[in-house]
């Protein structure tokens, strides 16, 4: 909820309450009195000969109800005051919940003050001053929502209300759950995000292998969280659409050609999750053995893609999800080439890549023999891309800046 909507809300329970509480104090016959709430003794002048006491005294006036008899600087107090008064849960819920943002968002406003750096700081001085702020945020809002657990008994998230409300991406990827779930999820992934931006800083930019170890496993304790919120139907549906949205911008509009059934688009997302997942470049450490098996897994979602989707769908599909493959889909149509024709010019040069990749970072290999192995696979891939698009379309190929990977010096 937006802070301006809860302050609004809190003054115009308030003003309410005030009127409903004077009335519940002076329809009871015999109110019970809160320890807070107390009698305050009548002050009268004192008695003299000429003032005798009244023979029958007047009635006593009900108590003038004051809101400061029930608010208390300590949150257990006042909450009890309000529960002791008979407000409703919901009342408190909404009281406390708008008292609590405020006074952390002045705690947060004044770390920001104290932490905002200065133009004479280094660069340095001002990225640890930042990432001081972000870890005071995140104490802060941790420390929030523990009192709010304990004074209110609920998991109550702002960032995930505002998010719920106004990111579009969330309500594709969480529409489709119950009304009361979407908020709770989005709660569970920005608490995890906290922990992956906490290590982001103690790293301070510098991955170690623990570092995405331990981002790994607190993504799996988030995945757990989710598993308990979520049935197993609703969270292998969140899945899909997660990576859908991480991997593809299908939603909006379709290439040319393509027309996905929502069958097909399903499928492409299960595809993309098991073999080619954005988030193993986030979660696995980027040694040998994992370019290896991610090159292998791309290869395979690019197989059964296209297995999938067919020749001119497929190529249709690489026009938005891959950039290399434009230039040589351009190439082929102005030289009246069939798609399958660009499809295997695209894996030819996917496959060279890879292969000039591995040969350059081969330590183990003398400076010559390295340009050797590159020069040979170079000249490989140009006899597979003539006999593939023709003498005549190769030779405007290698004039296109795509082709670098082709024609670029071997270095040492």
């Amino acid at each position: 909820m937006k802070g301006r909507v809860i302050l609004a809300l809190s003054l115009t329970v308030n003003f309410g309450l005030l009127g409903w509480l004077g009335l519940q104090l002076n329809h009871r016959s015999k109110p019970a009195l809160n320890s807070v709430v107390k009698r305050m003794p009548r002050i009268v002048s004192p008695a003299g000969p000429e003032h005798p006491p009244p023979a029958d005294p007047a009635p006593l006036r009900p108590l003038e109800f004051r809101w400061s008899q029930i608010e208390s600087a300590d949150y257990p107090i006042y909450v009890a005051n309000l529960r002791a008064i008979g407000a409703p849960e919901k009342t408190i819920r909404d009281i406390i919940l708008a008292d609590l943002e405020k006074l952390y968002q002045s705690r947060l406003e004044a770390s920001r003050q104290t932490n905002n750096g200065g133009f004479w700081q280094t660069a340095e001085q001002r990225d640890k001053a930042r990432r001081e702020l972000n870890q005071r945020e995140r104490e802060l809002n941790r420390e929030k929502r523990a009192l709010i657990k304990a004074l209110l008994g609920v998991d109550y998230d702002e960032a995930a209300l505002e998010a719920w409300w106004d990111e579009q991406e969330f309500a594709r990827v969480l529409g489709f759950l119950p009304e009361s779930k979407p908020v709770e999820v989005i709660a569970t992934l920005n608490l995890f995000g906290e922990q992956d931006n906490e290590i982001d800083d103690r790293a301070g930019g510098i991955l170690t292998p623990e570092d995405v170890a331990l981002k790994k496993r607190f993504f799996n304790q988030m995945l757990a969280a989710l598993g308990q919120q979520l049935t197993p139907t609703e969270l292998e549906e969140v899945e899909l659409r997660a990576i859908g949205a991480m991997s593809f911008a299908l939603a909006d509009e379709h290439p040319t050609g393509l027309k996905l059934t929502g069958v097909e688009l399903r499928e492409l997302m299960r595809l993309k999750w098991h073999w080619d997942s954005p988030l193993d470049e986030e979660f696995e450490w980027p040694d040998a053995t994992f370019e290896e098996q991610r090159r292998r897994g791309h290869e395979e979602f690019v197989a059964r893609c296209r297995k999938l989707m067919g020749e001119d769908r497929f190529a249709a599909f690489l026009l938005q999800d891959d950039s290399d493959f434009q230039p040589i889909h351009e190439l082929a149509e102005g030289q009246s080439l069939s798609k399958s024709a660009a499809l295997h010019a695209y894996e030819i040069m996917k496959v060279t890549t890879d292969e000039l990749a591995r040969a350059r970072r081969d330590r183990n290999l003398s400076a010559s023999t390295r340009r050797a192995q590159m020069e040979e696979i170079r000249q490989k891939a140009e006899q597979a891309l003539r006999q593939t698009l023709g003498e005549r379309a190769l030779a405007d190929y290698l004039e296109q800046d795509a082709a670098h990977w082709i024609v670029a010096p071997v270095k040492r």
